[in-house]
């Protein structure tokens, strides 16, 4: 190979790195992954099972200033409080549309408020069907953001979620819980 070629390489490989930090500050997609804790709060769940980690997954927009949308993938793998407790939940997926707003900025950090629909499937030792529609709320922060181009940033939040509220097996109780994460996110 010839110093040419190198320089050929060198330039190219240049130039794709700079084209995507440029591309990535100006798009206003990001995505994100990362770990969760999710603790029963009903009645009905609580006793059966146990708190526990799980995995996230979140691809959203930044488009407005202070109105955010995305849609965020939650796994939870339950496990049973006792090894006496016969009909417990195993796996909870979750999909849930969200909307972010964002009441106080700083050049620190971002603090946000978010609703949200939620379509899960909850399978268990109960046999029942797994669907079930519902919502929930919370609390976030991100870290550091400096601004709309940031390229990378952490977003800790705590949400509380009532996953089948709306829609579920009438023999199934409400599978309400408490989820906090941190995800790492960066900009498309």
């Amino acid at each position: 190979m010839n110093k040419y070629f190198y320089f050929i390489l060198f330039f190219g490989i240049y130039f794709n790195i700079n084209s995507i930090n440029i591309n990535a500050q100006q798009s206003p997609l990001f995505v994100g992954a990362g770990v969760s804790f999710s603790s029963p709060q009903t009645d009905n769940f609580a006793e059966k099972n146990e708190s526990t980690f799980g995995g996230t997954l979140f691809v959203g927009s930044r488009k407005y200033c202070s109105i955010w949308t995305g849609i965020r993938l939650d796994y939870t793998k339950w496990s049973k409080k006792t090894e006496n407790t016969q009909l417990y939940f195993e796996e909870m997926v979750t999909i849930s549309p969200e909307i972010r707003w964002f009441p106080v900025t700083s050049q620190e950090f971002l603090f946000y408020l978010q609703v949200f629909p939620t379509l899960n499937s909850t399978t268990g030792k109960d046999q029942l069907p797994t669907l079930g529609f519902g919502g929930g709320t919370g609390v976030g922060l991100l870290l550091p953001y400096e601004n709309n181009c940031s390229t990378w940033f952490f977003d800790i939040n705590a949400r509380y979620i009532a996953p089948n509220f709306i829609l579920k097996n009438e023999n199934r109780p409400v599978l309400n819980n408490l989820n906090v994460s941190i995800t790492f996110n960066i900009g498309l």
